[in-house]
């Protein structure tokens, strides 16, 4: 299995799709070129797919997912997605999830916060950091869900989130920030000394 990590694509703001194409085929062909046909290549695309809840924006998104399809056409692709605060709607993830289900995914973030998937013995969790539903507020993670998740293995560990908790703030959004960040810092600690290897990836 060979994973590959993608996030801000923004589409919405101008991105020229012609261009992210060529990028996307760039990327395929060195695929095609370094690894075996018996590789899973798995796309973890990391949050904020649109710009500013722009929902038609995601039919460039498509353009550029499909052409990975065909770029990699007689090998096994699969796709992971966070969501980014960019990509709320009316407050909610509801066209987020209809276009990512068009890739597999079956694990929609109007219902569920986090959720875990295991490649080739590597398990990953995905955690949703916009529990707030509102772009303007700092980064909130269900930390327990996170935990259950990552007791249901011993294997390697990847846990992955879209985080957006560094910005202007005031007072409040500051200390639920530094909060946030101990907390983080605390769970990893009890994963380590359960013996998980565990490496934490934060789109920022």
């Amino acid at each position: 299995m060979r994973f590959f990590m993608i996030s801000d694509l923004h589409f919405g703001i101008g991105l020229s799709v012609e261009k992210a194409k060529g990028q996307f085929v760039t990327l395929c062909r060195k695929i095609r070129s370094d690894f075996s046909l018996e590789d899973t290549i798995l796309f973890i695309i990391m949050g904020d797919i649109i710009f500013r809840g722009d929902t038609a924006a995601f039919s460039d998104a498509r353009i550029c997912l499909d052409c990975i399809r065909e770029e990699l056409g007689g090998r096994t692709v699969k796709f992971e997605f966070l969501p980014g605060n960019h990509d709320l709607t009316n407050g909610n993830f509801d066209d987020f999830d209809k276009f990512t289900a068009e890739y597999g995914s079956s694990n929609p973030f109007g219902r569920t916060g986090v959720y875990s998937k295991t490649y080739d013995d590597v398990n990953f969790i995905f955690a949703d950091s916009n529990l707030s539903r509102d772009h303007r507020l700092p980064g909130k993670l269900d930390i327990e869900a996170i935990r259950t998740e990552a007791k249901k293995t011993l294997n390697l560990l990847f846990a992955i989130m879209d985080s957006h908790i560094v910005m202007e703030m005031t007072t409040i959004q500051l200390k639920t920030a530094i909060w946030y960040l101990k907390t983080l810092n605390l769970w990893v600690f009890n994963l380590h000394f359960m013996d998980i290897p565990i490496v934490l990836i934060r789109h920022c």
